[in-house]
């Protein structure tokens, strides 16, 4: 089920390829290291076969790319057309800090509040939920600061460490519910008015 789940996601964002490595965390975690190396469990052939599932949705999308465009690869060599390309991570948040306008530094603080939550996350031992909101900040980051609120406040982990963080405590619980429902209508509305900071 989650190697079928998987081809959904790979196939609708190639980010979703990713998902291999926390579900190989999972499989570890279920039989253990040494069964995996030595290949010795029966749930193997279950493991196997959904983490190679995964990437079949991403090679179906380029496929589809080929035979539409002639390039298998357009959705990465889109990217020149938007100015965007492979740079560290880190330099592209820090230049957002130190250089960027109001966008930009809201952009590197979502930034920052992820890559938080993501170690949060793998010190509370959630490491496969940690990986996804890790390399789901990471690889974005290292192309562009902008869009930045869009990859990572749709992880759903980061709510769930949020969830984690404020289990004991109703009333701020309460006051982030209605935060965040007060926030995604206001995101909803700027995505179809047409705003920039959305895009």
């Amino acid at each position: 089920m989650a190697g079928f789940l998987g081809v959904g996601l790979s196939l609708t964002r190639n980010l979703g390829v990713m998902i291999v490595f926390p579900m190989l965390i999972i499989a570890i975690n279920q039989v253990g290291l040494r069964s995996l190396i030595k290949f010795n469990s029966p749930l193997l052939p279950s493991i196997v076969t959904g983490i190679l599932l995964v990437p079949l949705g991403l090679f179906m999308y380029m496929f589809f790319l080929y035979h539409y465009t002639g390039d298998a690869f357009a959705f990465k060599n889109i990217q020149i057309a938007w100015g965007r390309g492979v740079h560290n991570p880190l330099d592209v948040l820090m230049d957002g800090i130190i250089h960027g306008g109001v966008y930009e530094k809201y952009c590197a603080f979502v930034v920052v509040i992820s890559l938080f939550l993501a170690f949060y996350l793998m010190f509370k031992k959630y490491f496969s939920e940690g990986l996804i909101v890790f390399l789901g900040t990471i690889i974005p980051l290292s192309t562009a600061l902008d869009s930045m609120p869009r990859y990572t406040l749709t992880l759903f982990p980061i709510y769930m460490s949020i969830g984690r963080m404020t289990q004991n405590y109703l009333l701020l619980r309460l006051f982030l519910l209605l935060l965040f429902v007060i926030l995604s209508c206001f995101y909803i509305l700027s995505w179809v008015t047409g705003k920039g900071y959305m895009i």
